[in-house]
């Protein structure tokens, strides 16, 4: 018998409430934690203009593999803003619904 009325009561609430209007779900905005990584630092003893270098073996090996580093990251950067302005379209798309849904309701 409780079930019954609690059934009852279920109805009649969400009747009241349709009636009342929909309800608006407002979207929350995507955050964007990623920061850009930084370019390795050229060696002092490479002459950028002239293209030609003074450094040992091991200065330039390291450099390599900061340059390495570098590109690695800068494409986990990518595929990361890649997929916040993924999201963010979406969220565009939620705010126009929500916009819709509360404009409905006036």
């Amino acid at each position: 018998m409780k079930r019954i009325a609690l059934s009852v009561l279920a109805v009649i609430f969400s009747v009241n409430f349709a009636s009342a209007g929909m309800y608006c779900s407002e979207p929350t905005a995507p955050i964007f934690y990623e920061t850009k990584p930084s370019k390795p630092s050229v060696p002092y003893c490479v002459n950028e203009y002239s293209g030609t270098h003074t450094c040992d073996d091991f200065t330039i090996q390291n450099f390599n593999s900061e340059v390495e580093t570098y590109n690695s990251r800068l494409r986990s950067y990518q595929s990361s803003a890649e997929y916040y302005i993924t999201e963010l379209n979406q969220y565009v798309r939620d705010a126009q619904a929500y916009a819709h849904c509360e404009a409905s309701n006036l």
